[in-house]
């Protein structure tokens, strides 16, 4: 037949799990009672008293978590321990959250968490001061809607306009795509002219990067725009004499 503290002891030893048992043992946080012999051996001769110790004092040596109480409350969904004691507990706002999660367990009065008859002149001060009234919002809400309706008849007058101008439009796109498409014809052209003309005039291919090659198409260049000077001088001498013999 064990003894008292073995049978504290073998309570204590069901309730912790393995790892914190050896913890506890090599700690040495056993009560004096049972310290030295049960943490070696539970068979061994003990140098127990007849003390008791109730479920609480067990309660505690098992609890290896290093929580508060006020903690280890939260954790298990209970109330805080000696509520009312700190000053904190009798702010509203904590108290709100108390009531919430806990409803009427929480002993609390549903009527005390409603604001007091001068915080409630105080917020409708502040309301008044710092916040819209009703009609306000309503003439804002009303002055943002017509401007959305003046906005949007705006946009689809734009719309009506540009979608009158879109034939116009489609055949200038064509046109500048078509008048692109020759300048890029007459431009591979001239290129090609060029080359044959330099191939004929040095008696070899020439690269157009060649120096050679940029230098017979800036002296071809001028004597165009000679001859084209020429032209138009002949043109106006010859615009002049018929003017006169008129």
């Amino acid at each position: 037949m064990a003894s008292v503290g073995g049978r504290v002891f073998l309570a204590v030893k069901d309730k912790l799990r393995p790892s914190n048992f050896d913890r506890v043992c090599h700690q040495r946080t056993f009560p004096p009672i049972f310290r030295n012999d049960y943490c070696t051996s539970i068979n061994s001769e003990s140098r127990l008293t007849s003390e008791e110790l109730d479920e609480e004092e067990i309660s505690r040596i098992c609890d290896a978590s290093g929580l508060s109480e006020t903690l280890k409350a939260r954790a298990h969904g209970q109330l805080p321990p000696r509520f009312g004691e700190r000053s904190y507990h009798h702010k509203k706002n904590y108290r709100r959250k108390l009531f919430n999660r806990f409803g009427r367990e929480s002993g609390l009065n549903p009527g005390s968490m409603w604001p007091s008859k001068a915080e409630m002149r105080l917020m409708i001060e502040e309301q008044a001061e710092y916040e819209v009234s009703v009609g306000q919002m309503l003439a804002e809400v009303e002055k943002q809607k017509q401007l959305k309706d003046a906005n949007d008849r705006l946009r689809e007058k734009r719309i009506s306009e540009q979608m009158e101008k879109m034939p116009q439009i489609l055949e200038d796109y064509h046109k500048r795509c078509k008048q692109k498409d020759q300048l890029l014809k007459q431009q591979a052209e001239k290129k090609a002219r060029l080359l044959a003309e330099a191939q004929e005039y040095f008696g070899f291919s020439v690269d157009p990067r060649d120096d050679k090659f940029k230098q017979m198409i800036a002296e071809k260049e001028a004597a165009e725009k000679k001859e084209e000077k020429q032209r138009k001088k002949a043109e106006k001498l010859a615009k002049m004499t018929a003017q006169l013999g008129n």
